[in-house]
């Protein structure tokens, strides 16, 4: 095969370069009178789109730079000299001219060479300009709009990442912080597989600046981390459980049995919990704890009462699911949540989960005011209205999750 090289002093066409000039005579009388701002637009959309940088891309901006803001016969054309291209850039000739090629080769400008390929513009009679030699920079204007649905994708795209990062940044670190609370307590090595589960899907996360598949890793995580927070529970709950047989009951050495004071009640929860939850195995006759599914999470009820002893503290006995929306409506005003927060709560949660937010909330709020006294008005810390609202959007779209803010509660008091 015979490859055709250019004479010494002549510059070789590409392919590129051939369909700039033929899209730029086809559209050079739609070309108009663009301004030296909206050309600088163009060569930032064009140099994000095409990834350019170094050389080429600041060569491409002095290019820009020239430009006087008027075409001449229908055309963008600068004729920058090459001891000035050399100044602005501070860059050498050799690299001048292969960044001025690869330029040429993506198609972004057009050489305009004169016979002995000085660049320069000739004048008429009146000093006005009538044609110039040296690049023409049209093709920016007319591709200006591909490169700009570029970067508009590439910024949804990176968009998208930043979001996949914080959620893998989130559900990451919470398992890290159960299966961490979870080992002191762990006498049966259960959370060995899943730290090595979790260092290695730790291993597999990209970079944020990467682009690589994040939805597998994501996923993992998420179905970790609801392994991990059972886990906890299961110890932390196997722990009271000791603890409370370590107390003498008070039929201790006899073979008596406790009497159940209110069995109306105690049906009413496993009912509640029954039709809430929805699992197959509620008509067992072994016992189950109520629970409440609160963002594809289920919150046992009995969890809730552990953590939040604000409830007893107040004189309210929760024994049903009935007993709790009552209690966080009762709760409510004490920490200042307007009822228009209680009825968004209502209308996209749920009553029973907007109930369980006022309560943890309420929670917050006494832990607070003991530790620090009690709150002034008008200040940052006795915003717990606004906190409430907010954690009710927040559940809503799966960024906060009761079952980990009732466990961290909970391992916070007995530690």
């Amino acid at each position: 095969m015979r490859t055709h090289h250019p004479q010494p002093g002549q510059r070789g066409i590409t392919p590129a370069q051939i369909a700039a000039s033929m899209a730029t005579e086809a559209m050079r009388d739609r070309l108009g009178s663009p301004s030296r701002d909206r050309l600088i637009l163009a060569q930032k959309d064009a140099a994000q789109a095409l990834g350019l940088r170094g050389a080429p891309r600041h060569v491409l901006e002095k290019l820009c730079a020239c430009y006087g803001g008027k075409p001449i016969k229908n055309e963008i054309i600068v004729w920058p000299a090459s001891k000035w291209l050399v100044a602005a850039t501070g860059l050498d000739e050799r690299t001048i001219r292969r960044a001025t090629q690869q330029l040429i080769g993506l198609g972004l400008i057009i050489p305009k060479d004169s016979p002995r390929r000085y660049r320069y513009a000739t004048k008429g009679a009146g000093g006005e300009i009538e044609d110039a030699f040296g690049f023409i920079l049209s093709p920016l204007i007319h591709l200006h709009a591909g490169f700009a649905g570029i970067v508009l994708q590439k910024d949804r795209d990176r968009q998208a990442r930043v979001a996949l990062d914080d959620d893998i940044s989130r559900h990451r670190i919470a398992t890290r912080a159960a299966l961490t609370a979870a080992v002191p307590y762990d006498e049966k090595g259960k959370t060995e597989p899943l730290l090595a589960e979790l260092a290695e899907l730790e291993r597999r996360i990209p970079r944020r600046d990467r682009i690589a598949p994040r939805e597998p890793i994501l996923a993992s995580l998420v179905e970790l981390r609801d392994r991990a927070e059972g886990l906890f529970y299961e110890i932390t709950k196997s722990l009271d459980d000791q603890s409370s047989d370590k107390k003498m009951p008070g039929s201790a050495g006899r073979n008596a049995r406790h009497l159940e004071k209110d069995p109306e009640n105690s049906n009413e929860i496993s009912k509640a919990a029954c039709e809430i939850d929805g699992r197959a195995g509620c008509g067992s006759s072994e016992p189950s704890q109520p629970t409440v599914a609160v963002s594809n999470r289920a919150v046992p009820l009995a969890l809730v009462v552990e953590a939040c002893p604000s409830l007893s503290d107040a004189g309210i006995d929760c024994r049903s699911v009935t007993d709790f929306v009552a209690a966080g409506r009762i709760l409510r005003p004490g920490f200042g949540a307007s009822p228009d927060a209680w009825a968004e709560g209502e209308s996209c949660l749920g009553e029973l989960h907007a109930a369980l937010l006022a309560i943890y909330v309420h929670q917050l709020a006494c832990d607070d005011a003991a530790a620090n006294g009690p709150p002034v008005r008008g200040s940052r810390r006795s915003n717990f209205g606004g906190l409430f609202r907010s954690l009710i959007r927040k559940t809503a779209a799966r960024q906060f999750m009761m079952t980990t803010a009732l466990l961290e509660l909970r391992r916070k008091r007995m530690s």
